[in-house]
């Protein structure tokens, strides 16, 4: 045999040892579950995945945001409870938690992104854990307000909020954080990028959160006193979000943190003949001094468009510690 041919079966054979030893994707999801976790909340759940050996958990804000401690399912069975070290604000939707213990399972970043790579999203949507669904990178820089998104259309739901967007080979190529939930809308969602989660946690974003900051301020000029005035706002539950308006000056107030207050309330979609709510607009009178609310009003629009407009009764509600209603009032007073 020539030097010319033993050089090709060579390469031949090295390149089918190669792929004969490349993980499946089966096997890849399998151990990249391991270190995927489902975080819960007394107002709901989501998801995250650690991070590091030492036990860094990464979620989204607005997964913990308002609890000082929140319980961590790992996929083994094995609960423990964990506070958030860091937490960014506004569209830098981004958490950390530090875990007792050493030698965690954890999934390594990859900050090259490109478009039309294979993916998977890894979490808990609907409380459903483990759950994996496959796409496709559609996009790899999404700006809004300075921090940098990662498009996808693999499908995510409530629940997957703070889990990791996986490549081919294990390694989290982006944040799940949000998507665009509208008629005739499919398949846009969206994760943070991996080089912002980790710059965010080493403190290399300061001018951007500053400026952030600066922002959530001047949308949120809301005079939130202790000195007991009653304070009027708006509740707008919608399909994928919950808005949240100060009557008194018309100020936008939060966004999505209201989103379990009104599940408790309607924990499926309750049917008025054949028809299902769309949205819900509640007007109500939050005492601060008294950590209380009144429900005046609200108003009911249906898919076919029809609206119901019921009185509430004029009852005074006290907001239980650590309760979902204490959501409202914290946000409305200080």
């Amino acid at each position: 045999m020539t030097t010319h041919k033993f050089f090709k079966v060579v390469c031949f054979l090295l390149c089918l040892f190669a792929f004969s030893c490349e993980e499946s994707p089966q096997k890849i999801i399998e151990k990249a579950k391991k270190s995927v976790v489902t975080i819960k909340t007394p107002s709901g759940s989501g998801s995250g995945f650690v991070a590091s050996a030492d036990g860094l958990i990464i979620t989204n804000n607005h997964v913990v945001e308002n609890h000082e401690t929140v319980e961590i399912h790992f996929p083994d069975g094995r609960t423990t409870v964990a506070s958030p070290i860091k937490k960014g604000l506004s569209v830098l939707d981004v958490a950390y938690l530090k875990v007792d213990g050493s030698k965690f399972d954890y999934l390594p970043m990859n900050t090259n992104c490109n478009t039309g790579d294979e993916v998977y999203a890894i979490g808990a949507p609907l409380g459903l854990s483990e759950s994996v669904s496959k796409g496709i990178i559609s996009n790899c820089d999404r700006t809004l307000k300075g921090v940098k998104f990662i498009q996808t259309d693999a499908a995510v739901n409530a629940g997957n909020s703070g889990g990791p967007l996986i490549n081919m080979k294990g390694e989290v190529v982006g944040l799940l954080t949000f998507k665009i939930s509208a008629e005739g809308v499919e398949g846009l969602n969206f994760a943070l990028s991996p080089a912002v989660v980790w710059d965010y946690y080493e403190n290399k974003l300061t001018n951007l959160e500053e400026a952030l900051k600066k922002e959530v301020t001047a949308q949120n000029p809301v005079n939130k006193s202790t000195s007991g005035e009653p304070s009027w706002v708006v509740l707008y539950e919608w399909d994928d979000h919950t808005d949240l308006y100060d009557v008194n000056n018309i100020n936008f107030i939060s966004k999505n943190v209201f989103d379990a207050w009104m599940k408790m309330i309607y924990k499926t979609p309750q049917p008025i003949g054949s028809r299902l709510y769309k949205e819900w607009k509640f007007l109500m009178r939050c005492d601060c001094t008294e950590k209380s609310f009144l429900m005046l009003s609200s108003k009911v629009v249906y898919i076919e468009g029809d609206t119901y407009t019921e009185p509430s009764p004029i009852e005074k509600h006290y907001a239980e510690p650590n309760s979902s209603a204490m959501l409202i009032i914290n946000q409305v007073c200080r």
